[in-house]
């Protein structure tokens, strides 16, 4: 390798090192990402041990949809097939059978019933990202339902609905519901970056940020020094050919 590829190499590694460095790191702390994922076979077997009936026990399943009903629909993991509750009617939007998903709720096989899950989320799997304006989240759920998403606004209202939850509003109208366990001060009328799970039109948020002139001017800086970072490793791969 001559000197100018080396030194060419040298200062793409550099520009990644900057970019590493320039990214926030963000620790989350969603349920969703927290739960354990258990095979079905497995609940199948001994119940009792992730039995919610009397102690709160959260899990996930993974498999792929087989039919969905009004209130309910089934995922079926390596052969054994579950059935899960709807919470709210508009869960499932923009599901269809077939789809991999993730199960995140408490499991229930009481004596004399049927085995069933209550879930607290539904999303894609393997994890889809995307970022979005909050009128186009709003407008079209069922294309983000299930997804992790990034979203920025106007904090407009906050509520506080139990210890440690909080509820945000962004923007005025139309308004996005964001639920947000965590102890961040946040102010009104700030511009905020969010991201997390959407479940319809509900984002369960793992991360909450608020846009200062700073942020925003890293954020730019990010994506400018991403471009170059890729911009030099191709101009190095087309030198090799």
């Amino acid at each position: 390798m001559g000197v100018f590829r080396r030194t060419l190499l040298m200062r793409a590694i550099l520009l990644f090192i900057l970019v590493l460095v320039s990214c926030p790191i963000a620790l989350s702390w969603a349920e969703y990402d927290r739960a354990p994922i258990v095979n079905v076979e497995m609940m199948h077997n001994d119940p009792g041990l992730y039995d919610s009936t009397f102690m709160r026990n959260l899990i996930a399943i993974t498999g792929n949809i087989v039919d969905i009903g009004y209130d309910w629909f089934e995922v079926e993991n390596e052969g054994n097939t579950l059935r899960v509750e709807k919470t709210t009617m508009n869960q499932m939007v923009g599901f269809e059978v077939g789809d991999e998903i993730k199960v995140v709720g408490y499991y229930f096989k009481p004596r004399q019933s049927n085995e069933r899950i209550e879930p607290l989320y539904v999303m894609r799997y393997p994890v889809k990202y995307a970022s979005a304006s909050i009128d186009e989240l709003i407008a079209h759920p069922e294309k983000y339902n299930g997804m992790v998403v990034t979203v920025q606004g106007k904090l407009t209202g906050l509520e506080r609905s139990s210890e440690f939850q909080q509820v945000i509003l962004l923007d005025d109208n139309p308004k996005m519901r964001i639920s947000y366990v965590g102890l961040t001060a946040l102010r009104l009328n700030t511009s905020v970056r969010i991201k997390g799970l959407l479940n319809y039109k509900t984002i369960y948020a793992d991360e909450v940020k608020e846009l200062t002139s700073l942020t925003k001017i890293l954020s730019y800086m990010q994506y400018l020094l991403g471009g170059l970072a890729a911009m030099v490793v191709v101009y190095l791969f087309m030198r090799r050919i």
